[in-house]
């Protein structure tokens, strides 16, 4: 999955050292995971495997618990994601 860079939600992150320090860092005022543990999280994420997409769901099939409260519609991974798929 790491190959399918940029990551994250909306393709803001350029590898996972990016993603680690925002949300580990930044967003939950944590400190940075060292070498190996981000190498061991790194190793979990690429031995999940990739959903292929949908062809024949409709994009507004899926429905969002939070359906009317956002201002755009939720992106791929957040759909898969609501979906439990990821």
């Amino acid at each position: 999955m790491l190959d399918t860079a940029p990551l994250h939600w909306n393709g803001d992150m350029k590898n996972l050292d990016d993603i680690m320090n925002e949300v580990f860092v930044n967003r939950m005022g944590g400190t940075l995971p060292g070498p190996l543990h981000v190498s061991a999280f790194g190793d979990w994420i690429q031995s999940l495997r990739l959903v292929a997409p949908s062809t024949t769901a409709a994009p507004d099939a899926i429905k969002s618990p939070w359906q009317g409260h956002l201002r755009q519609r939720p992106t791929r991974a957040a759909r898969l994601a609501i979906q439990g798929l990821i």
